[in-house]
């Protein structure tokens, strides 16, 4: 039997988003009609095999930009940054969820977070490392992350440089999605957990006849649960497919020497969408005011995200008046050097007498 929380599942849903993803990072529409007329004119199988084989070899702009791309994320504070952002990301949404538990119950009715979910979420943290460290390895080997279609890179020429000197070239883009994976699979099972516990409650188990409903779930989810539990890992990466808009930019990057001045799209535009969610600006996005109308678990979940991120924001707000979490700080070099010779430090927080560096810190 398929353990979806080892493997990367998909449901016919997820193969098709997977589909137009493809065709979005290979340039779009219209570039694989081209490559399509292209193949439709040709008898001879050797010359299909040639062309099929080179059609998105980058040539030698594709080699510059792959080179180019792993060298903005060699650096280690690059992946360190990755890395704790997405653990504290996960960490986070365990409180936020039981905050949307609780606009659940106060409303009523099946279609809601659980409180229960929480215990077995956080449980699946700590269930879920072994197969996030298997699925860590297998990436790090073969390359293959979990849901690699979705990943932070949607480089129209992938692998440009081939031989030894491309592999170690991309070291820096593998080791992102090697750190992905990891968080990813931690997310997928989670979230499966927690989805095994809703059902449970919806169906009406209880006692022993709950906990075997649970692990049947777990053991065997639904196409709906194996698409929400995806979901919810891509999101919780950043990773999640952008809208209209983000993707007419993304595919913009196709013309030639716009991904020199724009190289990322996707990462930080869900990260800006992350955190503008979780502020009084939500009722800006159009996706939060298809959530609030929805109603039910979608509903909840958002005046979650929404309450609890404005509420840290207001405690920000707060302390920075009181000169214990700090901004860039003054324009005026003479300001500055007085600033710093008090002991002061640009975007850090003061705790006791010590001052720690939130900088890059995202989101």
């Amino acid at each position: 039997a398929l353990r979806q929380f080892r493997l990367a599942a998909q449901t016919e849903r997820q193969r098709v988003e997977a589909i137009k993803q493809l065709i979005d990072t290979k340039g779009g529409r219209d570039r694989i009609e081209d490559l399509a007329d292209k193949l439709s004119a040709l008898d001879d199988p050797a010359a299909v095999n040639r062309l099929t084989r080179k059609a998105y070899e980058g040539g030698i702009a594709g080699k510059l930009n792959e080179y180019w791309i792993n060298a903005l994320l060699s650096g280690p504070q690059t992946h360190i940054v990755n890395i704790t952002s997405n653990a504290l990301t996960h960490l986070y949404s365990i409180p936020e969820d039981l905050l949307a538990a609780g606009f659940g119950a106060v409303r009523g009715g099946p279609n809601r977070v659980f409180g229960r979910e929480s215990a077995h979420r956080a449980f699946g943290l700590v269930e879920g490392v072994r197969d996030a460290l298997r699925a860590t390895a297998k990436a790090a080997r073969t390359g293959e992350g979990f849901d690699a279609t979705y990943s932070k890179l949607g480089e129209a020429y992938p692998d440009a440089i081939g031989g030894t000197l491309g592999k170690v070239v991309r070291i820096p883009t593998r080791m992102l999605e090697v750190e992905d994976t990891f968080f990813k699979t931690l997310a997928y099972r989670t979230e499966l957990n927690a989805l095994a516990v809703r059902q449970a409650i919806r169906d009406g188990a209880k006692g022993a006849d709950f906990a075997r409903k649970v692990a049947e779930y777990k053991a065997k989810p639904t196409d709906e649960m194996v698409d929400q539990a995806i979901q919810r890992a891509r999101v919780l990466t950043f990773t999640n497919p952008l809208g209209p808009a983000g993707s007419a930019i993304s595919r913009l990057r196709t013309v030639p020497g716009v991904k020199w001045v724009v190289p990322f799209i996707k990462t930080p535009t869900n990260i800006l969408k992350f955190a503008a969610r979780r502020s009084p600006a939500a009722p800006l996005l159009r996706e939060f005011r298809e959530d609030i109308a929805a109603g039910g678990l979608r509903r909840d979940r958002a005046l979650a995200q929404i309450t609890m991120g404005s509420a840290i924001g207001l405690a920000a707000f707060s302390y920075a008046r009181e000169g214990l979490i700090t901004g860039g700080g003054p324009s005026d070099p003479k300001e500055r050097q007085a600033l710093f010779a008090t002991g002061w430090q640009p975007y850090s927080m003061k705790i006791g007498d010590r001052w720690y560096s939130y900088d890059r810190l995202d989101p």
